[in-house]
């Protein structure tokens, strides 16, 4: 009870206290967006609807460099690390990136602490949805995130 009451503590007060640089990348144009809180709130939305957690392999280095590389993604990249309960776990992260590749929903969404990469799977296809159309990626009529038109949003 006491870890629980903690962990809300630092959810709360870190995500009051910290607005992260909000970096949006569309179709291959980059975009800054530093205050933007609707548009982070859905991010951690997406990644807080994740069931599973892992690291090594399929989280490596190699895989953040490459979700940056992807045609669309968010970004947040925190001055001081936040507590998010992820994937039924209080993690602590510095920096959240969600690729949005342009032939299919994405595989993984990470978080990073440090130099740890966390890859973040099976989210809720609705909240997907609120992400990828919201007014600051615009991407409901792009395939493959059309398709998530017959899904409610969340």
């Amino acid at each position: 009870m006491k870890f629980a009451t903690l962990a809300f503590i630092l959810y709360v007060g870190a995500s009051s206290a910290a607005d992260p640089e909000v970096r949006v990348m569309r179709l291959g144009v980059r975009g800054v967006h530093s205050a933007d809180s609707e548009l982070v709130s859905k991010t951690i939305a997406l990644l807080q609807s994740c069931s599973s957690k892992s690291t090594a392999d399929t989280a490596s280095t190699t895989a953040w460099s490459d979700a940056l590389d992807s045609a669309s993604s968010v970004h947040l990249r925190y001055a001081a690390p936040i507590a998010l309960e992820l994937a039924g776990e209080v993690l602590v992260v510095d920096e959240i990136l969600v690729p949005l590749p342009a032939t299919h929903w994405p595989e993984q969404l990470l978080a990073r602490s440090g130099e740890v990469v966390y890859a973040l799977a099976h989210y809720q296809p609705g909240a997907l949805k609120n992400l990828t159309w919201d007014d600051s990626l615009a991407l409901s009529g792009e395939s493959p995130y059309r398709g998530l038109a017959i899904i409610p949003g969340e």
